[in-house]
């Protein structure tokens, strides 16, 4: 029987989508195989729209529930069947408040404390007159964890990093409305923290933006009328488009400045594919790369701060201090530590009891599902076990 075959493949992405195709007689040798095409089709940057953002802090926020809980889960089982103690309500309160309050690590969160410590002089020039404390001689890692002592400090320093890449943005702008060439939504919806960083360019024209209104012609060819400071966000945009004079003094007294190093998205960060540019000093994005770098890393530990997390040091110094105390106002902590100090928990200490619970609080997702997923999974101590506590994999 003469039989052809004519596979198709499609691989779709956002913004590029790849086909093969090929048709043979049934029991052809891929060596003989001629009539096969392939091709990638790119759409243009006006012809879709990232509808991601959302649904990847959600997913974020469902990956941290699970790591959790998975974590929790971990502990229980080390507690009941290699400790061999008993699980009441008391403790498993104890435990979940202990857990809640995650430590993080600098080392396994998308960036390197290694390129932390080997910045370029040109690098440490620049934020040198960005930041009054940091005097280029210590290393952006020792820098960042004395920071993380207090979360204000975190937040100094992020507040600064982001009015650079807000004045970049706002050069761009002006630029584009200089050469009459705006087709971005850069700087439409601004919030109020935003205007603020923003303030030494904007302030004088704050009244403006809250009392005057602007005409546009809406997708049904209706004339409308809007505030240029509408649902408490700003729309700069609008304003200097038709602020021509504003425009351009704005302008001016952004030319004196090299604001092209903060072009970057600060809350995305590929370590693999940046590696190469913070390698190579021939790189002409080489200093950028840099920057990018340091500055994904204060987003993330601002972010981990704010959702409770601490750095390890301090961490692991916070569930001493727990449970330690003798007085807790909480009927569970306050059983739960008396136990431990009576040494009810086996020959259980604090110092054990916090060595524990702080390197189960760092383990990934990943390796926690890998080990739960298991279908020959042995409850006890097994080696797999052993290996996920001793190495998180």
């Amino acid at each position: 029987m003469n039989v052809k075959i004519l596979p198709i493949a499609i691989d779709l992405d956002v913004k590029n989508t790849g086909v093969f195709s090929a048709f043979y007689q049934k029991g052809t040798s891929l060596e003989k195989l001629d009539n096969k095409n392939g091709k990638v089709y790119e759409l243009s940057k006006d012809s879709y729209t990232l509808l991601m953002n959302n649904r990847t802090a959600q997913r974020h926020q469902r990956r941290g529930i699970d790591r959790k809980q998975l974590v929790k889960r971990l502990f229980k089982l080390v507690w009941t069947e290699q400790l061999n103690l008993e699980w009441d309500k008391d403790t498993q309160q104890a435990i979940s408040f202990l857990f809640n309050r995650r430590g993080f690590s600098f080392i396994t969160d998308g960036y390197s404390t290694e390129y932390l410590n080997i910045v370029p002089e040109q690098v440490k020039a620049i934020l040198m007159d960005i930041f009054d404390d940091y005097n280029g001689e210590d290393d952006l890692d020792s820098y960042l964890k004395l920071a993380t002592e207090q979360e204000s400090k975190i937040s100094e320093i992020y507040n600064k990093l982001m009015q650079k890449i807000l004045e970049f943005k706002l050069r761009k702008l002006c630029t584009d409305i200089k050469d009459d060439k705006v087709s971005t939504k850069t700087l439409k919806e601004i919030t109020s923290y935003e205007f603020e960083l923003l303030a030494d360019y904007l302030a004088n024209y704050s009244e403006s933006l809250k009392t005057q209104k602007f005409s546009y012609t809406d997708k049904q060819g209706n004339l409308k009328e809007l505030s240029y400071y509408h649902h408490d966000k700003y729309n700069i945009q609008e304003f200097l488009k038709r602020h021509a004079t504003i425009n351009d003094e704005i302008l001016d007294t952004l030319l004196t400045d090299d604001f092209d190093i903060w072009n970057f998205n600060f809350e995305k960060f590929d370590f693999d594919k940046n590696e190469e540019k913070l390698q190579s000093q021939e790189d002409k994005d080489h200093t950028q790369a840099y920057f990018h770098h340091f500055v994904f890393a204060v987003n993330k530990i601002k972010s981990e701060m704010a959702s409770g997390g601490r750095h390890r040091s301090q961490y692991f110094q916070e569930i001493t201090n727990v449970l330690d105390e003798n007085n807790h106002q909480e009927g569970y902590l306050k059983n739960f530590c008396e136990n431990l100090h009576n040494k009810k928990y086996s020959n259980l200490s604090v110092k054990n009891l916090v060595n524990l619970v702080g390197n189960l609080s760092n383990l990934e997702l990943k390796p926690l599902r890998k080990y739960f997923n298991d279908k020959n999974l042995i409850i006890g101590m097994s080696k797999s076990l052993q290996k996920l506590i001793a190495t998180g994999y």
